[in-house]
């Protein structure tokens, strides 16, 4: 059935066909705005010179003797979670504070820090270049769902020795593999080994689902946290690039549930909000693809009308074809007939990474026409091809750069792991 609908999509009549492409953008929304709004007041409070020096003075007296120590988190106690959280995270992210103050102040996020502080601190992974804070960092992190420091304990694990302060990281990131999700027949701290072997365990998870398997955290967020996800989504509205990129950083390293705050900002009534949105589910890619099948989440339905946006269009098809989801076929196999040059490649790459066999034969119809194709084009239908039958031989098209092959074929190699 689908195999049919989609040969009648590419036999159809050009002038049938452009009609059919021409689809209405949809309506647009204040989207970030509103949600700005509506969590006002939640997230974590703004934070003054005044409190970061008050705190920097309290670390300094914990820093000093044991009694120091307990007399300083008992006014941390007194101050409140969400004011002394924005205040760690404010003094890790400036200059004030020397390497012995930063490193208390993690040690504080990861012990006491609240939920709200994930997306800031998943940049600091970004930025920060110290050994034993990006430990510290991993396993703040991992309280709350977030496997996002997991590969650079994988780093510091495997880095040979020799490097300054490596040492204490890898002993540090050893005690707290114990950290990890739990799971039967693993014990904690009993052997190396083992120890090792789950968290690549637990990476690997997190890298195709964005998720932790055996983690008891609650996947009900609080409004805190969702508070601080459209504070990072709201940078998609700047026009410098740094706020938008770690904007980006962020989102794509979040568990599922920003996926959904995502996918709503792709209507938002600012263009390049849109397209920075469908970047980061590109980015993202097949994850988004399995939270939507796992949680029913109409990602099609969300996707598909944006389309209509000619402006997005490039955007839209590649964050369809990177969701590995082949549901997509249906609405990107039209642009690759009637598409312009651009759009028709990038529906050919949105394809190679999400299409099944029921493509096969619209694409040999479309090539057997010979239509005017960008090389890079071709080698993505060349690669699906491939995909599909294993006993086809991949023809490299006249014309290509070795930096497109190369990109292509990792597309295809992907293919085994998004379902």
């Amino acid at each position: 059935m689908i195999a049919g609908a989609l040969s009648l999509a590419l036999s159809c009549s050009d002038a049938q066909t452009v009609t059919n492409n021409e689809v209405a953008a949809p309506q647009w929304d204040t989207v970030v705005t509103q949600h700005l709004e509506q969590y006002a007041a939640d997230g974590l409070p703004e934070i003054t010179q005044d409190d970061q020096g008050e705190v920097l003075d309290l670390l300094d007296l914990a820093l000093s003797t044991e009694k120091g120590k307990r007399q300083a988190y008992q006014v941390f106690d007194g101050k409140g979670a969400p004011w002394v959280t924005s205040v760690m995270l404010s003094l890790v992210e400036g200059r004030d504070a020397d390497q012995e103050m930063k490193a208390a102040a993690y040690a504080w996020l990861r012990e006491f820090g609240i939920e709200a502080m994930v997306p800031r601190l998943t940049l600091r992974l970004k930025y920060e270049k110290d050994w034993p804070a990006n430990v510290e960092i991993a396993f703040g992190l991992l309280r709350f769902g977030c496997g996002a420091g997991l590969d650079p304990l994988v780093i510091i694990l495997r880095t040979e020795e020799g490097i300054k302060d490596l040492e204490y990281a890898r002993w540090a990131a050893i005690e707290g593999l114990a950290a990890l999700p739990p799971k039967y027949g693993w014990t904690p701290g009993a052997n190396f080994d083992d120890d090792w072997h789950r968290l690549l365990e637990v990476d690997e998870v997190w890298l195709r689902t964005h998720l932790l398997g055996g983690f008891e955290h609650s996947q009900e967020t609080s409004r805190a946290y969702r508070a601080e996800v459209w504070k990072t989504l709201a940078k998609f509205q700047s026009q410098r690039l740094r706020p938008v990129d770690d904007a980006r950083y962020v989102l794509a390293r979040q568990p599922t549930w920003a996926f959904d705050a995502i996918v709503q900002t792709t209507y938002d009534e600012v263009g390049y909000v849109r397209e920075h949105a469908l970047q980061t589910l590109d980015w993202i890619g097949a994850p988004v693809g399995r939270w939507a099948q796992d949680t029913d989440f109409g990602l099609y339905a969300k996707l598909a009308p944006l389309l209509g946006d000619g402006r997005l269009r490039g955007r839209v098809l590649e964050a369809m074809g990177a969701s590995g989801l082949p549901i997509m076929q249906e609405a990107i196999l039209p642009w690759l007939r009637e598409g312009n040059l651009e759009e028709s490649t990038a529906a050919a790459d949105a394809l190679l990474r999400c299409a099944n066999q029921e493509v096969l034969r619209p694409i040999e119809a479309l090539l057997a026409t010979k239509p005017y194709l960008s090389p890079e084009c071709r080698y993505a239908l060349e690669c699906l091809r491939r995909v599909l039958d294993s006993d086809y031989e991949i023809q490299v098209p006249q014309g290509i750069d070795p930096s497109e092959i190369a990109r292509r074929d990792r597309w295809a190699s992907l293919r085994s792991e998004i379902f």
